[in-house]
């Protein structure tokens, strides 16, 4: 979901499904997530990455502890995860599966005006996410308009996490990561902290310009050969 939607007043109906997840526990007894991304387009599914980590324990934590939520008690829910790069935003929604009632659960880190682990009903939620993307573009507002931002996690091998870092450090669009030099981003991630000392970011520039270029078939390709971001 983007900051532009959330600022024009769009709220779920905005929300893009761009991938499954599907968690498992591996032979060292952690537990990992798979990303199949979806194509709406097409209805092609592509496999994105396989990660694991402080991140992924927090939703395991999360999943297991509202399994015991007086609301999941009662009714049957779809989980959900909704991503907002640009707001630093990333929650559990919980959507009612015969029903309409659905809350919401933010994941750490995220924006200071939520609480992660609160659980949110949906309206609160939806406020504060507007609240939040209000927030995020205050300095990118000027008489010409909001500055753009792209959904960053569209190229191969950069999850939320890395998202937002890069937006941080002033990378918001595919054209100023295509701009970027591989050692740039590497620092960047470096001064990130230990969990992102795996990720290789040496084709997220190449990815990146034909994501700015609107040649989707041409990336997509191109990510068919990758694996978390580098030649498989």
């Amino acid at each position: 979901m983007s900051i532009e939607d959330l600022l024009s007043g769009k709220r779920v109906e905005s929300a893009q499904h761009i991938a499954w997840r599907y968690v498992f526990r591996g032979d060292d007894q952690e537990y990992h997530v798979a990303e199949i991304s979806v194509n709406e387009a097409d209805n092609s599914h592509t496999f994105h990455h396989v990660n694991h980590g402080r991140l992924i324990d927090g939703f395991i934590a999360l999943y297991e502890q509202i399994h015991a939520h007086e609301s999941v008690l009662e009714r049957d829910y779809e989980i959900n995860l909704l991503r907002v790069p640009a707001c630093y935003v990333m929650a559990v929604w919980f959507k009612g599966a015969d029903h309409k009632h659905e809350f919401m659960v933010p994941l750490a880190p995220v924006h200071k005006k939520f609480e992660a682990g609160r659980h949110y009903e949906a309206d609160e939620f939806w406020d504060l996410l507007e609240a939040a993307a209000r927030d995020m573009a205050g300095s990118a507002v000027d008489d010409m308009g909001l500055k753009s931002t792209d959904d960053l996690t569209r190229i191969e091998g950069i999850g939320p996490q890395i998202a937002a870092l890069l937006m941080e450090a002033g990378i918001a669009t595919f054209a100023d990561l295509a701009l970027t030099k591989p050692a740039r981003l590497e620092k960047i991630l470096s001064a990130g902290g230990g969990r992102f000392n795996f990720s290789n970011p040496t084709t997220w520039p190449k990815q990146a310009n034909l994501a700015a270029l609107g040649k989707w078939q041409e990336l997509q390709e191109l990510q068919d050969e990758l694996k978390g971001g580098v030649p498989s």
